[in-house]
C-alpha cells in the first residue's frame, strides 16, 4: 500500500475537520456519568479504529456560525443548510507506524437559498478535490443537489515526529479513551467512538 507523507495531509486534515460532520455530544456516558475531556498528548491514545458518533447531521449557517452571526449575513447565507452524511466511514490510527488511514465516505450537501450557495458549493468541491488528492481518496460531485462525496481508500498517511504536535492539536479524548472530539466552530464538535 502506497503511503502518502503527512505534510501533504496537514492542510487536508484541517479541511476534513472543517468540512466533516459535527456530531453533538451531551457529555454523558452510557451510565449517565459526565465525560471528562483532556487534550490528546500522545499518538498512542488514538491507536485503533474510530467511527463517527452520528452518521447524518444537518445545520443552517446561522447554527454553525453561532454567536458570530449577525443580521447582515442573512442575504448571504439565507436559509442555506449543510448536511453531512457518513457511509461506513472510519479513521484508523496506528501508533506503531505513526499513520492514520480513512475508509468509507462522507458527503457534504448544500440546500436552501442565499447569495453564497454557489460559492459554498464551489468551495466544498475544491476542498474535497484537495483533500482527496492529499489523502488517497476519490471525489464525486452532483451539481444538481449541490453535493460532494469523498471516498477514502484506507491509504495510510505517515505523520513524522516533527508534525505530531500539529496533528494532535485540538483533539480531546474522554477519561476512558472511548471517545475523541474536536471543536469545529460555532460551539459544535465532531465526535468519534472507538470500535
Amino acid at each position: 500500500m502506497k503511503k502518502k507523507h503527512f505534510w501533504l495531509g496537514v492542510p487536508a486534515i484541517t479541511l476534513v475537520f472543517a468540512m466533516m460532520a459535527v456530531g453533538c455530544d451531551d457529555g454523558t456516558t452510557s451510565n449517565g456519568v459526565s465525560d471528562t475531556w483532556s487534550n490528546v498528548k500522545n499518538f498512542s491514545q488514538l491507536n485503533g479504529t474510530w467511527k463517527p458518533q452520528n452518521t447524518t447531521m444537518s445545520y443552517t449557517y446561522k447554527e454553525i456560525l453561532g454567536s458570530s452571526w449577525n443580521n447582515s449575513m442573512e442575504s448571504m447565507f439565507g436559509d442555506i443548510r449543510v448536511t453531512y452524511s457518513y457511509n461506513n466511514y472510519t479513521q484508523t490510527y496506528n501508533s506503531t507506524e505513526k499513520t492514520v488511514a480513512r475508509s468509507g465516505s462522507y458527503t457534504t450537501a448544500y440546500s436552501g437559498s442565499g447569495e453564497y450557495l454557489g460559492i459554498l458549493w464551489s468551495s466544498a468541491e475544491f476542498s474535497a478535490e484537495f483533500t482527496a488528492s492529499a489523502t488517497g481518496g476519490t471525489v464525486s460531485s452532483n451539481e444538481a443537489d449541490h453535493s460532494v462525496t469523498i471516498t477514502f481508500n484506507s491509504v495510510p498517511i505517515t505523520i513524522p515526529d516533527e508534525s505530531m504536535a500539529l496533528a494532535l492539536n485540538g483533539i480531546l479524548i474522554n477519561q476512558n479513551g472511548t471517545k475523541i472530539k474536536q471543536a469545529v466552530g460555532g460551539g459544535m464538535e465532531e465526535v468519534f467512538i472507538k470500535q
